[in-house]
């Protein structure tokens, strides 16, 4: 992920609790505080053919959580699941990404933070997963160029130094990190779907 796109998301999510979060009922409102006020406030909460802003809420904000480590963006999107979980069971089908939602929220995550003297990826970690997706795993690429934005938006890697040379890498869950390796393979092999870890 670019980190610009990561400030930009941390950023509007703020201003979408801000502007649209009913903090008595739960859940966003179809229009912000600031907007004409009309004779009622509706939340969509029904996925049809577009998923609702409910359900996208959701899952950005479980995805931010993840990203940033922050415990802010996890109460978030706890609060957001709470919301829907009443419509979720009686209506599964109609409600696709907000289920989505809850299998970020309860599915193993994995974050990947790769640090490194290069400005893009290295060619070992973009062979790697390309050969092996994992899909419940996200990258957070920390280099020289980057360093500021992405300690900013992501406050837990301001602790993780760019090495004089090559990458190193820290994997990353349930808000603790592993010792850090230069071993991409070592890192990475026991979450393959082979293996049953996942």
């Amino acid at each position: 992920m670019e980190v610009t796109y990561l400030g930009q998301a941390v950023d509007t999510s703020r201003r979408m609790l801000d502007q649209f979060w009913d903090p008595e009922g739960g859940g966003c409102f179809l229009y912000s505080k600031h907007g004409e006020q009309l004779i009622s406030r509706p939340k969509e909460i029904y996925d049809g053919a577009l998923p609702s802003g409910n359900s996208m809420a959701a899952v950005v904000l479980s995805r931010l959580s993840r990203l940033t480590g922050e415990a802010s963006w996890q109460q978030a999107a706890h609060r957001q699941l709470s919301y829907l979980t009443g419509a979720i069971r009686s209506h599964p089908l109609g409600h696709s990404m907000a289920l989505l939602a809850v299998s970020q929220a309860v599915y193993p995550s994995y974050e990947l933070v790769c640090v490194t003297t290069e400005e893009t990826a290295p060619a070992q970690l973009t062979a790697h997963l390309l050969k092996n997706p994992l899909p419940n795993l996200t990258l957070l690429l920390k280099t020289s160029g980057n360093q500021a934005e992405l300690e900013t938006a992501a406050p837990f890697t301001g602790s993780y130094p760019i090495p004089q040379r090559g990458a190193m890498y820290y994997l990353c869950h349930n808000g603790a990190c592993a010792a850090p390796t230069d071993d991409l393979s070592a890192l990475l092999d026991p979450l393959s779907p082979q293996t049953g870890k996942r």
